[in-house]
């Protein structure tokens, strides 16, 4: 086998290891999530039959919309993980040592698989940036769907801040009608003049006619420049027949509800949220790893497969469990760097990409030190 056949061969003994690393750990992560889950599920029984539905239809829609999510959040692992057995693969029925007797080094034996990694790093970041808010979305869904009425009104929502700086306060949220009660903003930006308060005892996100949707308020006053917060004398009523001027949108009192919720954002979201809150240094640390995050299963490549190589080729699974380890360091460091960054200890930036460049400068240094002629024998 030479050239492309070689090539091939390579990609495919990879592929076949990868494919079932990726069914055990993904298969692990959905029966762990089901355990954990399933009594939520039962309990919702009434709630959902009451709706039409049933603990069947919930369950498999709650997990076909965590599918997705799941293979993000384990892709690195399945990827060293596939690389390393197939390296004991080759090493195990005496054919990479032939490879590389041919006169390739080990870097070209194994090119097939380091651009693999490197396009499925960058199918990652489109699929986390366009798949994964959908994906949460539908979670988000089911999730509001085993509620009860009186559960699912949220009455602690945080302040959200929209792109005009207005922090809205709502004391009552109900995610599923759409409706947040209790509303003040103080003070109010608008687009004639700025107001010592806004007070909306009810709105409603809907659209009316053929214009975008809004915030339509009920019963909504101004307070007028002048006016002590609270007074009742002087004021202006807010029109209930248009939309009240905010960019603000449902999602945003979802995120501000669960700030987990973050990670299914868009990048384009993600990044209007941090420009209207720029001192929020965890939201920059959220847009570098939708870099770093996809990248570290080219980083976690270059690391784990020449631990492996290192071994004696008899027993490989002390070698294969000191890579995943190396691995599991990985994340480690990275976590709190970004921990670091998202507290402002350190840049976001730098907070991010600490942890890949050192870890990847480490695996090219590992991959050059066991990638001459009879280094794999």
């Amino acid at each position: 086998m030479t050239g492309g056949l070689l090539d091939r061969y390579v990609l495919r003994r990879f592929l076949v290891h990868y494919g079932l690393a990726l069914l055990y750990l993904a298969g692990l992560f959905l029966v762990l999530d089901l355990v954990t889950r399933l009594d939520r599920f039962l309990e919702a029984r009434p709630v959902l039959e009451a709706a039409g539905s049933s603990v069947a239809a919930a369950a498999l829609s709650w997990y076909a919309a965590s599918l997705p999510l799941i293979v993000l959040q384990v892709a690195p692992f399945v990827t060293v993980l596939g690389a390393c057995m197939a390296v004991v693969d080759l090493r195990r029925g005496n054919e990479l040592y032939p490879m590389l007797e041919s006169g390739r080094s080990l870097v070209r034996v194994l090119a097939p698989v380091v651009v693999f990694s490197i396009v499925l790093s960058a199918a990652l970041v489109l699929v986390h940036d366009r798949v994964a808010p959908a994906a949460v979305e539908a979670r988000l869904r089911v999730e509001r769907a085993l509620e009860s009425v009186e559960a699912r009104i949220e009455t602690r929502i945080p302040h959200v801040r929209d792109s005009r700086g207005n922090v809205w306060a709502v004391a009552r949220w109900d995610p599923v009608a759409l409706v947040a009660e209790g509303v003040r903003v103080v003070p109010f930006r608008a687009e004639d003049a700025v107001y010592p308060a806004l007070e909306v005892p009810r709105m409603r996100w809907e659209r009316r006619g053929d214009g975008p949707p809004g915030w339509y308020p009920e019963r909504g006053r101004l307070l007028l420049p002048g006016e002590e917060p609270g007074a009742a004398d002087l004021h202006r009523a807010v029109p209930e027949d248009r939309p009240l001027p905010t960019s603000m949108v449902p999602a945003d009192l979802e995120l501000a509800r669960a700030s987990e919720d973050l990670e299914g954002l868009s990048s384009a979201r993600l990044r209007r949220l941090r420009d209207r809150s720029p001192e929020l240094s965890y939201l920059t640390v959220l847009l570098h790893r939708r870099i770093t995050y996809p990248l570290s299963n080219l980083i976690l490549l270059l690391v784990g497969v020449p631990i492996v190589l290192r071994g004696d080729g008899r027993s490989m699974f002390v070698p294969v469990l000191a890579a995943l380890g190396v691995c599991a360091s990985y994340f480690a460091a990275d976590t709190l760097a970004c921990d670091l960054g998202g507290r402002g200890v350190l840049p976001a930036g730098l907070a991010t990409w600490l942890a890949p460049v050192l870890f990847g400068a480490a695996g090219v240094a590992l991959l050059d030190a066991v990638s001459g002629p009879g280094s794999s024998r």
